[in-house]
């Protein structure tokens, strides 16, 4: 008889270790690799100064093609174009081209008068009250027209009302740069790209990094992913008009970039092949309260020595960026990622957690995740597992790459609450589960709110005014697809960052159907970024490319299978039982052994893994 087991670790507790540099680099491949297994995607170089101690990838490059990411891979670098922007801006400054205190009126026409005092410091710092940022993804074709030409992106941005007044808040600002970007192209004479080509990548020896797509790149460029799993195709399929990047990029993100050459540009700022140290000290000075620095983040706390850095996300295209340079310790770590896991950016887990190896914060080694061993053939274990509840379990097999080795895996779904909650945490966190209760029921209600267009109703969950828009949409998407005919809510599960989404599946009467969701944060609803490009049935209701509330993968390790969340840096085991001329089942244990739940396998039950949705 086979047994299969759930069991739920809290694992990677923190002690005082110190590691030797050859402890290091095995303690870094450990835990690469199982962050490979388990979600991470993307490539990660380790160095401490000029000595590579881990330079690898992980997870696919094309999940449909089955390409793996390797260290030469291309990824959209997102926001960490920003450190580049301000890196060329203190040149310039040093140079003696401009000045910190110049303010914008000295190099735009026609600046409106409560921008006036904008100075370059302000852009630097994001403090300049610019609030609006104008993506090519979110704006129609007449904006997106106005943004191909510089005057003309300026012009349209200074138009827009300010946030705050300049230099009494913070607010993140993409048109910042966009504008420094411009500043640097008036100052220099020559075109922003042009500038960072000759004037610092050059010198950093960096020949992989800028606006331009690399030959062959339907090999080299990762797309970027996001739950479902949707495949936003390459940086440019959504944000490039064309092969062209527009003004809304420029000098904040959407650059292409490699490993091997953002190590080259570490390198360039640690060795003041750049700048001088007396200028760098100024560009990483910290302003204000926070860790903001000159366009990049200076990071000091008692927790962890000085670091230096600045990541990066398009979201939901999925590509995520960090890269950090710790000056008194000389390592620097990087990470390119191609993929977001419940509204959640992969870099940030697997960075903290590598910084907590270096420093003696975190074990490296798991004694729960073991060496994968390859034994059996996975498919035996397909299909459904359903609960007295009616919640299911559909399991399927999948295939990673971890450092350019295949591992088989088994991928399992939740439908259904109590399924979700076991499947999460074993159904141990009882606060949550009652949460989740909670906001099935408010679900519910906004649902038979809509259906029945009781305004009253849906002031419990925002604004009159708001309330009739959204009863207004839905009598749109009625018209289109006819009455609701039946809806199902099928869990709530908790994001990777503030918040959770219940997800419920809808059919109208023209036979329209699918799986909808809607995104709860401190007990409101809540219009989540992550979201924006998916189709809505109303206000806060959009369409899920995840057909289940929560997925979890398995690799086969000793004594059954073992899944990882790295962003809740906890692990569950699985064995399957089998005995004769029974259904095999399952059986989840608490930590300490006891046993939750017994779930029967569904006879002759099959069950697809998720394909890879294109984004249109």
């Amino acid at each position: 008889m086979r047994i299969i087991l759930f069991k739920l670790f809290i694992l990677f507790f923190f002690t005082t270790i110190g590691y030797s540099q050859k402890d290091l680099k095995a303690c870094y491949k450990s835990y690469m690799e199982t962050a490979g297994a388990f979600g991470f995607s993307g490539a990660v170089l380790i160095a401490k100064n000029d000595s590579i101690l881990l330079r690898e990838g992980y997870g696919w490059s094309d999940q449909e093609k089955a390409i793996p990411i390797t260290p030469p891979t291309f990824f959209d670098i997102g926001s960490f174009v920003k450190a580049f922007t301000a890196t060329a801006i203190m040149q310039l400054v040093e140079r003696g081209k401009l000045k910190l205190t110049d303010t914008i009126t000295k190099y735009f026409k026609e600046v409106p008068s409560d921008k006036r005092n904008i100075t370059i410091h302000h852009l630097l710092t994001h403090s300049s009250g610019l609030v609006y940022d104008d993506f090519y993804d979110q704006i129609s074709q007449t904006a997106r027209d106005s943004i191909k030409n510089r005057n003309s992106y300026i012009h349209r941005i200074l138009r827009f009302p300010p946030g705050y007044e300049t230099g009494k808040g913070r607010s993140y600002s993409n048109t910042g740069f966009a504008l420094l970007a411009a500043i640097i192209e008036i100052v220099s004479g020559i075109p922003y790209e042009k500038y960072l080509q000759e004037n610092l990548f050059k010198p950093a020896g960096m020949h992989e990094t800028g606006y331009s797509i690399p030959l062959n790149y339907e090999t080299k460029v990762a797309h970027g992913y996001n739950d479902g799993p949707t495949d936003y195709g390459f940086p440019w399929t959504t944000q490039w008009e064309g092969h062209v990047p527009l003004w809304d990029l420029m000098g904040n993100g959407g650059m292409l970039s490699t490993v091997d050459d953002l190590f080259k540009w570490a390198q360039a700022i640690n060795s003041n092949k750049l700048i001088s140290d007396a200028t760098k000290t100024i560009m990483f000075t910290r302003y204000g309260p926070n860790d903001q620095a000159y366009g990049w983040y200076r990071t000091e706390n008692k927790t962890s020595p000085v670091y230096f850095s600045h990541p990066g996300d398009a979201v939901p295209q999925g590509w995520n960026t960090d890269l950090r340079i710790y000056p008194d310790d000389g390592y620097i770590f990087i990470i390119l990622a191609n993929s977001r896991i419940r509204a959640g950016s992969t870099r940030r887990p697997v960075m903290n957690k590598l910084a907590e190896i270096t420093f003696g914060k975190a074990a490296c080694q798991n004694s729960v995740l073991n060496p994968v061993h390859q034994k059996e053939n996975l498919d035996k274990y397909a299909g459904t597992y359903s609960m007295k509840s009616g919640s299911k379990f559909h399991v399927s097999i999948g295939t990673i790459s971890v450092a350019n080795r295949k591992i088989n895996q088994l991928l399992i779904e939740a439908e259904g609450q109590e399924a979700v909650d076991l499947l999460a945490f074993g159904g141990q966190m009882k606060d949550v589960v009652e949460e989740n209760k909670l906001l099935n029921a408010r679900t519910d209600s906004y649902l038979q709110a809509l259906i029945n267009k009781d305004e009253k109703r849906l002031n419990e969950f925002f604004s009159l005014d708001t309330a009739r828009d959204a009863i207004a949409e839905w009598t749109e998407t009625e018209k289109k697809y006819g009455p609701v005919s039946d809806y199902t809510i099928i869990g709530t599960s908790q994001l990777n960052q503030r918040g959770s989404q219940t997800f419920f599946r809808i059919k109208f009467q023209k036979r329209q159907s699918g799986v909808y969701k809607v995104t709860w944060r401190d007990s409101k609803i809540w219009n989540q970024t992550e979201d924006r490009l998916q189709p809505q049935l109303t206000y806060f209701i959009v369409k899920s490319n995840a057909r289940s509330p929560l997925i979890a993968s398995f690799v086969q390790a000793d004594n059954g299978f073992v899944s990882y969340d790295l962003f809740k840096d906890r692990t569950i085991r699985i064995h399957f039982v089998q005995e004769k001329d029974k259904p095999g089942r399952m059986v989840f244990l608490s930590n300490t052994g006891e046993e939750i739940a017994s779930i029967s396998a569904d006879k002759d039950s099959h069950v697809p893994k998720p394909s890879v949705i294109k984004y249109q």
